[in-house]
């Protein structure tokens, strides 16, 4: 399976995130395709689809707070 679904299922336990909220989140996807990618290892993404998937875990990482800016903001 592809790196980008193994994050996007680990996203989803950490987050307790049913199907429909994470496709939410995303955006433009399905549940249903998120839960057929899950679900079945031989199926790969279509290349629109995994553009999404990439652009929201890119979004998600630049949003991430860095380990010094967490200290900081927890000085304050």
């Amino acid at each position: 399976m592809i790196a980008e679904i193994e994050q996007l299922k680990r996203i989803r336990l950490d987050e307790d995130l049913t199907l429909p909220e994470l496709a939410q989140q995303i955006g433009a996807v399905n549940a249903s395709t998120l839960s057929r990618l899950f679900n079945d290892a031989s199926r790969k993404p279509y290349d629109r689809t995994l553009h999404k998937i990439q652009r929201f875990l890119r979004e998600r990482e630049s949003k991430r707070p860095t380990r010094a800016g967490a200290k900081r903001g927890a000085r304050a």
